[in-house]
C-alpha cells in the first residue's frame, strides 16, 4: 500500500484509504473527477494548507478499522466490482433518493420562508434524483453487461465509457451545489428534528455517491480504456 505523500494522487489515496474519502470531501477535495490531480496541486487550487490535510490524511488512514468485508480496489475482477457496484452503492440510491426527496421537499417548505436557499436546495436535489436514476438503470441494462462481455464493440464501449464520466462530472458538479446550499452540512440552532435529519442524510449521500464514482472512474473504467498508441 502507498504512503501518503503530497505528490499522490487523490484517487489513489482513497483507493489506499477509504476513510480518507471524509476528509476529501470536507476539505472540498474531488477525488472523483479530478482524481488523478496529485494532493499537492489539489490543495493549492483550494487555498489549503497541504501539511494540515497530510496530518488529516494519515491520522485517519491510521485508524482505518479493518472491514470484514473483502477489499474491492484495483485487484478485484471485473466481475467483483459490478456486483460490488450495483448491491451496495446502486441499491444504496435506489433506497435513498425516493426517501430523501421528500424530506428535503419538507424542510424546504416548512423552513424556505426563513432560509431560502433550502428551496434552492431541493430543486438541485430533485435534478440530481432525475439525473442519477436513469443513470442506475442504463448501466445495469447496457454499459455493465458490455464491461462483462468477452467481446464488447470497442467503439461502441468507448463512446459509453465517455457518456458515462460526462454524467459523473455532471454528478460531481451537483454535489458540490448541494454541499454549498447546505452550508457544509452544518446544521443551525434553530433546526428541527427534520432538518438536522436531512442534514444527516444529505452528508451521507454525498459521501456514497463519491466514493462510488470513484470506484467507476478510477478503478473500473480505466482498465477498459484503449491503450495510446
Amino acid at each position: 500500500m502507498n504512503a501518503i505523500q503530497a505528490s499522490s494522487p487523490v484517487a489513489q489515496i482513497v483507493a489506499d484509504h477509504p476513510a480518507c474519502a471524509k476528509v476529501f470531501a470536507d476539505t472540498k477535495i474531488d477525488f472523483c473527477c479530478h482524481g488523478d490531480v496529485v494532493l499537492a496541486d489539489a490543495c493549492a487550487a483550494r487555498g489549503i494548507d497541504i501539511e494540515d490535510v497530510l496530518a488529516r490524511l494519515r491520522t485517519v488512514a491510521t485508524s482505518e478499522a479493518p472491514s470484514d468485508a473483502p477489499a474491492i480496489g484495483i485487484e478485484s475482477s471485473t466481475a467483483e466490482l459490478v456486483a460490488h457496484l450495483v448491491s451496495r452503492h446502486h441499491a444504496y440510491l435506489r433506497r435513498t433518493l425516493p426517501a430523501l426527496e421528500p424530506l428535503v421537499a419538507k424542510v424546504a417548505r416548512v423552513h424556505g420562508a426563513h432560509a431560502s436557499e433550502l428551496r434552492e436546495l431541493f430543486e438541485e436535489f430533485h435534478e440530481l434524483r432525475a439525473e442519477l436514476e436513469p443513470h442506475l438503470d442504463d448501466e445495469e441494462a447496457d454499459l455493465f453487461p458490455m464491461l462483462m462481455s468477452r467481446a464488447p464493440d470497442r467503439a461502441r464501449l468507448a463512446s459509453r465509457l465517455a457518456e458515462a464520466r460526462e454524467e459523473h462530472r455532471r454528478v460531481g458538479r451537483a454535489l458540490t451545489r448541494i454541499r454549498v446550499l447546505a452550508h457544509d452540512f452544518r446544521v443551525p440552532d434553530w433546526a428541527c428534528g427534520s432538518y438536522r435529519m436531512m442534514m444527516s442524510e444529505l452528508a451521507a449521500f454525498e459521501e456514497d455517491t463519491l466514493r462510488h464514482v470513484h470506484i467507476e472512474n478510477h478503478v473500473l473504467m480505466p482498465r477498459f480504456d484503449a491503450p495510446v498508441s
